[in-house]
């Protein structure tokens, strides 16, 4: 009796959690969030991508599937929905295209590579030599061919390596690797073998991420004396060659940015940039130019000018929570954008345009030449109006086809 009581007492406490939201009501919510996301995704699977085509020719183009209406435009402190004119768009304007990206994987079951029992935690592709990095709670990273689906190298040993998870990896020119965990260390790993490189004093909390200044499969040689980032990333049009400058830049719970020299074998510290209010938690690099952009636990984004290793722009509580995802958007695309949201507008793309995502299940673009926002739209709130966004790059090209 006194255990059918104890069941009876457990199940009545199931129930009355159910009715305040707590697992089994979480379960229904994502099951009615995915229901949506699928119709969604159906219909942009039917969209007429030409039609944005259409508006920069001056043709009529059928209006949007439900579900997929353009972000809200927020400008002079208002939310009026602007309207331009259609054919006032320059034809020279490079339409961005998804072909292929609704046909899915080429191998449905794909290529199941058994590397440890425990989480893997981040991930980066170097497409030049085939390969991924992934970091995992184990403590270690592994270097995987996708050719073959086999496992390369380990990036652990018992001199070498994290003592807590790896939380964020990413490829340098030459095929080489910069890890970063939870232990505050950012370790360096050739591209062969697993002889790693300790990054002295990197950070005194978890390293949330490490990005490369210069993309692995392009690189070029940089001016000795001052850090010309700008010129540097320009002029990255061929294959990193021995004598190049190798910069990348981590930032961390311990609230700091801080920007690093891999060309020789002993890593150098160039910059510590600090000003965010709380964790680091994302950052992403400008496709040109010379700044990155970070966004912290407190919902604030700041962007960070490399060559004078200061802030040159920010907004606060630019989402109420963490800043989940940031990403740049191309020139091409500012371009278009630009050319859809205002005709006739001279003043350039320079890449200086982002879009950000937050705790509060809202993508927000951001001029980083202004203040304010420049567009917004809620997508993954739940009924609470919570929800994260974890990934804009994709987002980067609905901000085209859907505005």
């Amino acid at each position: 009796m006194a255990l059918q009581r104890l069941k009876d007492s457990q199940r009545a406490r199931n129930i009355a959690g159910q009715k305040q939201g707590l697992a089994s009501a979480s379960d229904a919510d994502n099951e009615a969030y995915m229901q949506q996301f699928n119709e969604a995704f159906r219909a942009l699977s039917t969209y007429e991508h030409q039609s944005l085509a259409g508006q920069l020719t001056g043709a009529s183009a059928p209006a949007p599937a439900a579900g997929t209406t353009g972000l809200n435009k927020v400008a002079a402190g208002d939310n009026r929905r602007t309207s331009q004119s259609q054919n006032s768009c320059p034809a020279s304007v490079a339409v961005p295209t998804a072909a292929g990206w609704t046909n899915g994987p080429l191998i449905e079951a794909g290529t199941l590579v058994q590397l440890s029992d425990r989480p893997i935690l981040c991930s980066a592709a170097n497409w030049s030599s085939n390969e991924v990095v992934v970091g995992c709670s184990d403590h270690a990273s592994y270097v995987v061919d996708l050719a073959s689906g086999n496992k390369k190298r380990t990036l652990y040993s018992k001199s070498c390596g994290h003592t807590e998870w790896v939380t964020c990896v990413c490829y340098l020119p030459q095929g080489r690797v910069l890890t970063g965990g939870m232990d505050g260390r950012c370790w360096l790993w050739p591209s062969a073998g697993s002889n790693g490189t300790e990054v002295k004093a990197a950070h005194e909390a978890p390293v949330s991420k490490v990005v490369s200044l210069i993309p692995p499969e392009s690189a070029a040689a940089a001016p000795a004396g001052k850090v010309n980032i700008r010129s540097h990333r320009t002029q990255a049009r061929a294959t990193a060659s021995p004598g190049s400058r190798v910069l990348a830049a981590s930032c961390s719970y311990d609230k700091s940015v801080k920007m690093w020299d891999f060309t020789g074998n002993r890593p150098q510290q160039l910059a510590v940039m600090t000003g965010h209010a709380g964790p680091v938690l994302e950052m992403a690099v400008q496709p040109v130019g010379a700044k990155v952009l970070t966004g912290d636990r407190k919902g604030n984004l700041m962007s960070w000018d490399l060559e004078t290793c200061s802030n040159s722009w920010g907004a606060v509580a630019a989402h109420q929570g963490h800043i989940t995802a940031l990403a740049w958007m191309h020139p091409q695309q500012q371009q278009l954008h630009e050319a859809l949201a205002a005709p006739g507008d001279s003043s350039g793309s320079n890449g200086s345009m982002a879009v950000s995502g937050g705790q509060d299940g809202c993508v927000r673009l951001w001029d980083t030449r202004a203040s304010g926002c420049a567009a917004q739209q809620r997508l993954h709130a739940n009924q609470q109006g919570k929800g994260a966004g974890q990934d804009t790059l994709q987002a980067l090209y609905f901000l085209q086809v859907l505005t």
